[in-house]
């Protein structure tokens, strides 16, 4: 009798402790903090592309293309402060950069670029900076004299053809790009090799 009530004393304790376990593994876990960085942005971004354009019916799922310009800026003497501030504070609106900088990828990669980012200086930066990622909204080919001042920083009479690029929202970078040359530079890379990337 004793044995048999230890028996049904031993088997209720088993029941108690599968059904905390399973209680435990209801329960949701407490989901760390994380800082802000960019890569939860670009996913939501190529969501919304997505969602734009309806795939045809004989398409697999449409894909976001969109790479990212790296770039440094040219020194701020050569624009006006309105122009650089607005890249310090990431509230920039337009980017343009010459044609023949970017002769080493054809127009259909430049036609895909969907995001900026630009090493900029400044009184708190040592050397050149990209605190920010701009999201792209279009990008057109122009010559340097049809370009204002909003969109230049600095009109010049001149007839190169420079890919002009309106800017959309921006967000900032958790882990800003450093290393950018002290010249101009320009490079495209993808969204995958961007959020890996420390420096340029």
């Amino acid at each position: 009798m004793v044995l048999q009530s230890l028996a049904q004393k031993t088997e209720h304790l088993k029941w108690l402790k599968q059904l905390r376990l399973e209680e435990a593994k209801r329960q949701p876990l407490p989901v760390a903090e994380k800082p802000c960085d960019c890569k939860a942005w670009l996913k939501a971004k190529a969501r919304q592309k997505m969602s734009a354009h309806k795939p045809k019916p004989h398409q697999a799922v449409a894909r976001d293309t969109g790479l990212v310009l790296l770039a440094s800026a040219p020194p701020k003497q050569e624009r006006n402060h309105a122009y650089n501030h607005s890249f310090e504070m990431g509230v920039a609106t337009w980017y343009h950069v010459p044609v023949e900088s970017l002769t080493q990828y054809a127009h259909e990669q430049i036609n895909q670029v969907g995001y900026l980012a630009l090493g900029i200086t400044r009184s708190d930066l040592i050397e050149r900076t990209a605190t920010h990622l701009y999201q792209i909204l279009s990008v057109q080919q122009l010559p340097r004299h049809m370009l204002t001042v909003a969109q230049s920083g600095a009109l010049k009479a001149s007839e190169s053809m420079y890919w002009l690029f309106a800017l959309g929202e921006s967000v900032p970078l958790a882990q800003p790009i450093v290393g950018f040359p002290a010249g101009f530079a320009v490079k495209l890379v993808t969204q995958t090799e961007f959020i890996d990337m420390e420096r340029f």
